[in-house]
């Protein structure tokens, strides 16, 4: 075998060696992908569980969360601001499915059924729309308004008790 000959030869599988390292390198990438969106789905659901773990452990919790469903201006001091934690505990739950979407980092069913369900909280929640009210600044763009887009479509001034938090919607 000439010198020329060997050269090539040695080319030849080089570029063989560097295929099937591409080829290896795809298929552990695509394996890694999977494992990142499993994670990303259990971070969403851990996240979205806590609120109501919380309330199934703590009665007082769970009944002023549901009193402040439909008359949160009912609530004051402490009441309110454990129903405000709570809420923003929610928001953040949504958050980050949200941006996970976005990233294409979770199953778009999770996503759909995780954002159908805020989205239904948001519009009926008179608590979510008080809350909104003053604390929608914990919250950047572009998630901030689209909760303030469902939030809009909450049904009447009187479920939320006042002109001046749709004002400040």
């Amino acid at each position: 075998m000439t010198l020329e000959e060997i050269y090539f030869v040695s080319q030849i599988t080089s570029a063989i060696t560097v295929v099937f390292s591409v080829i290896y390198l795809a298929a552990k990438i695509r394996s890694n992908n999977k494992i990142l969106r499993s994670q990303g789905h259990y971070n969403a659901l851990m996240l979205a569980q806590r609120p109501f773990e919380m309330m199934i452990e703590n009665e007082n919790l769970a009944q002023i969360v549901h009193t402040s469903a439909s008359n949160p201006f009912d609530l004051s001091g402490e009441g309110w601001s454990r129903v405000s934690a709570y809420i923003f505990m929610q928001l953040n739950s949504w958050e980050y499915p949200y941006y996970q979407n976005i990233e294409t980092a979770l199953p778009e069913q999770l996503w759909k059924g995780a954002n159908a369900w805020y989205a239904s909280q948001a519009r009926e929640n008179a608590g979510w729309a008080r809350f909104w009210g003053k604390d929608q600044i914990a919250f950047a763009e572009p998630f901030a308004s689209h909760v303030k887009k469902e939030i809009q479509q909450i049904s009447t001034q009187s479920a939320i008790g006042t002109d001046d938090v749709s004002e400040s919607i």
